[in-house]
This record gives structure tokens, C-alpha cells and sequence, in this order.
């Protein structure tokens, strides 16, 4: 018996707990309207959301934009400083040039006053020789 007893007590103890916790059709309602208030706020966040997404995939395509056109404007540059050092290449071999046919230039008449030094000593030694034997004098 006295287990039949406590077994009622348990099932009232149970049964106190649930009418303490329960929830009434009115409580439900309203807790079912403000989910539904909830999942309604979600689906605006949700939209939000993929608007930003929108909004993001578009500035990507606009930075792959920008990044084409810098990479056009790297070639364009690198272009441009090849076609410099090609044009500064060959200033600088013009200029090698023309210093070396001066040096030569020069050479050449360093070799040509040589022998026109050397012309006029031996001209000017005949003249004396032909002074002297002439017996003429010379000043």
C-alpha cells in the first residue's frame, strides 16, 4: 500500500509540476505570434543580406575592372621604359661613336703634324745646307 502511495504521490507531484509550467492556448498564440514576428524579421535580414551580397559582388567586379586597368597601364609603363632604354641605348652609342672618330680624328692629325714637323726640319736643314754652300747668310 504504501507504495501505491507513493507511486499517487509522484503522479501528483507530476501533475502539479506540468499545471505550474504549462502553457495555455492564449500564451501559445502569443508565443506563436512572436516567432512568427521573428521569422518574418529574419527573411528581411535574410533579403538585407543578399542585397549586400549584390552590392559586394559588384564592387568585386568593379575592383577586377580597376585591376585590368592598372595591369594595362604596367604594360603600357613597362613599354614605356623599354622603348627608353632602347632610345637612351642607342643616344649612347651615337655619342661613343662620335667621341671615338674625334679620337681618331685627332690621331690622325697628331700623325699629320709629326710629319709636317718632320718635313719642315728637313727643309729648313736643306735650306742651310744650300745657304752654306752658297755662302749665303741667313737670318
Amino acid at each position: 500500500m504504501e507504495e501505491n502511495s507513493q507511486t499517487i504521490k509522484d503522479m501528483l507531484e507530476i501533475l502539479n509540476f506540468l499545471k505550474d509550467n504549462s502553457v495555455n492556448k492564449e500564451d501559445f498564440h502569443k508565443l506563436e505570434g512572436r516567432f512568427d514576428g521573428l521569422e518574418v524579421r529574419s527573411d528581411g535580414l535574410e533579403g538585407r543580406f543578399d542585397g549586400l551580397e549584390g552590392r559586394f559582388d559588384g564592387l568585386e567586379g568593379r575592383f577586377d575592372g580597376l585591376e585590368g586597368r592598372f595591369d594595362g597601364l604596367e604594360r603600357k609603363f613597362d613599354k614605356h621604359v623599354e622603348e627608353q632604354k632602347e632610345e637612351f641605348r642607342k643616344v649612347r652609342e651615337e655619342i661613343i661613336n662620335h667621341v671615338d672618330g674625334f679620337v681618331g680624328l685627332h690621331q690622325h692629325l697628331e700623325s699629320e703634324l709629326a710629319a709636317v714637323a718632320s718635313k719642315t726640319d728637313r727643309l729648313e736643314r736643306n735650306g742651310v745646307l744650300v745657304a752654306n754652300h752658297l755662302q749665303l747668310q741667313i737670318e
